[in-house]
């Protein structure tokens, strides 16, 4: 369940805090996580980076993702803590750059 949530997070996802609050973080994790470790949501592990993840916006906006899952042991039992970080920008900088063609160095025009 999300207990808190920052504002970036709210701003990312589109969602109000009144609609993630007390839900299922499955609500937010990108689909492929789900499908992939599904142990993450049920354990107790103690960290996990999961890089270039895609996951959609309340709008259904596909987003880029690089995400970083931590258990952190409370007084109320484990709680998993999920950083995210949106780089759908530099993704879409690395694919123009791959798609720009490349110029000769100087030693190779010799």
């Amino acid at each position: 369940m999300v207990k808190f949530c920052n504002r970036p997070a709210i701003k990312l996802f589109g969602y109000t805090e009144r609609e993630l609050i007390d839900q299922n973080i499955k609500k937010i994790i990108p689909l492929e996580i789900k499908a992939k470790h599904p142990h993450l949501l049920k354990s107790s592990m103690n960290s996990l980076n999961l890089r270039n993840i895609c996951s959609e916006t309340k709008k259904g906006k596909t987003i880029s993702l690089d995400i970083t899952l931590s258990s952190l042991e409370t007084m109320l039992g484990y709680r998993t803590m999920c950083s995210v970080l949106d780089i759908s920008k530099q993704k879409e900088s690395e694919e123009k750059l791959q798609k720009m063609p490349r110029r000769p160095s100087k030693h190779q025009e010799n």
